[in-house]
């Protein structure tokens, strides 16, 4: 079934994530780059992998078993039951997914991140613009009515340049509704002064 967010789109680590194992979302990422990227080979052995995580073998038994079950991974063959000559166990070989490719195999399993009624459109709007620089400078999401507010007062480009400067003045622990409305408020009396000093 379905999961809506409103962040992010679906990913092979969404999935990964809801494991019992805690090195499945390392290991599937590992093998993945190795295998080089989608249907790629991936037989590296269990010991191997654990000693390259330090963790146990038994860790990594448990998340090869999980990320197969998923379905992530696709076993070619499985390792042989005996030892080889030198004493350790020969790995098994398995077909490495991306997430495109297994979500075709596994309809409705995905998350979905929610559409907007403005989804689909470009961003070419200046209030669009200045939302998108707002949020690459600060971290934080303005409301549509926030960034009409400050547009009021002026161009999207002395927003910017206004914002390099409050930003700056604000800690990183500072977050939220909270960092938001200060922000704002300072944007907003810098916008005014500097309309008065033009007027």
């Amino acid at each position: 079934m379905a999961v809506e967010n409103d962040s992010f789109h679906c990913s092979a680590e969404w999935h990964i994530a809801r494991l019992k194992s805690s090195y499945a979302l390392a290991v599937y990422g590992l093998a993945l780059k190795v295998a080089g990227g989608d249907g790629g080979v991936w037989h590296a052995a269990e010991k191997n992998v654990a000693e390259y995580f330090g963790c146990s073998r038994f860790s990594i038994m448990r998340a090869y078993a999980e990320i197969e079950k998923l379905g992530f991974f696709i076993k070619v063959r499985g390792a042989p039951e005996t030892r080889r000559e030198d004493g350790q166990f020969s790995s098994g070989i398995y077909r490495v997914l991306s997430h495109d490719t297994w979500a075709k195999d596994h309809p409705g399993q995905c998350t979905t991140k929610m559409e907007m009624p403005w989804s689909g459109e470009p961003h070419t709007t200046e209030r669009d613009r200045l939302g998108q620089e707002m949020f690459r400078q600060s971290g934080l999401k303005f409301s549509v009515k926030e960034l009409n507010i400050l547009l009021a007062r002026g161009t999207a480009g002395e927003i910017v340049a206004a914002l390099d400067g409050v930003v700056a003045g604000y800690p990183a622990i500072l977050t939220g509704r909270r960092a938001r409305n200060r922000i704002l408020k300072k944007l907003d009396e810098l916008l005014l002064s500097e309309k008065g000093v033009r007027a």
